[in-house]
C-alpha cells in the first residue's frame, strides 16, 4: 500500500509531466524510488546564467508533504545562497515550508529566487555587494573569498557591460 508521501510524490510527478514549468523539468531518479529526484534548471534568458544547465538533486522524506524536500545542486552554482556542497539555503524549503507547495512551484521558486532576471537582479546583488563589503570588508575571514568573487563579479558584469551603456 502507498504512503500519503507516496502519493503526493506520484501527483507531483503526473502534474510536473502535464505542466512543466518553464524552464524546468524533474523526474524521479528510477522507477523503484519515488523518493530521489533529478531535477534540471535552465539559465532564464538575458540574465548572466543564460544558456546555463544546473542539475539538482531532490530528497523526499516519509513525512512528505509534511515536511521540505532535501534541495541539492549537483552542478557548480556560484551565488551567496548556494553552500560549496550545493545545499541551497532558501526559506521555502526550510522554515517557511507549506504542505501546499510541490516539485514544480519549488523549482519555479528555486528558478526565481538563484537566477533572477536581469532587472531584479541589478537591484538586489548591487545591493547586496555594496553591503556585504561594508559590513565584512574585503579582508575579514567571515566573508568567504568565493562569495566576494562572485558578487565582484557579477556587479562588474552588470555595471560594466555593454547591456548598461549609461555607466
Amino acid at each position: 500500500m502507498a504512503s500519503c508521501a507516496q502519493l503526493r510524490l506520484m501527483t507531483d510527478l503526473k502534474a510536473i509531466k502535464s505542466e512543466p514549468p518553464e524552464g524546468c523539468s524533474a523526474s524521479p531518479v528510477s522507477d523503484e524510488n519515488l523518493f530521489v529526484w533529478s531535477a534540471t534548471i535552465f539559465g532564464p534568458d538575458e540574465t548572466p546564467w543564460e544558456g546555463g544547465v544546473f542539475g539538482l538533486r531532490l530528497i523526499f522524506g516519509d513525512n512528505y508533504p509534511d515536511r521540505p524536500p532535501r534541495v541539492r545542486f549537483t552542478s557548480e552554482v556560484f551565488h551567496p545562497n548556494v553552500y560549496s556542497d550545493g545545499t541551497l539555503c532558501m526559506d521555502i524549503i526550510q522554515d517557511a515550508w507549506s504542505p501546499c507547495h510541490n516539485v514544480s512551484t519549488i523549482l519555479t521558486s528555486i528558478q526565481v529566487f538563484v537566477f533572477p532576471h536581469l532587472f531584479q537582479f541589478c537591484i538586489i546583488s548591487s545591493n547586496m555587494f555594496f553591503f556585504f563589503f561594508l559590513i565584512y570588508g574585503r579582508g575579514n575571514s567571515i566573508f568567504c573569498n568565493s562569495c566576494y568573487f562572485g558578487l565582484h563579479f557579477v556587479f562588474f558584469y552588470l555595471f560594466h557591460s555593454a547591456r548598461f551603456p549609461f555607466w
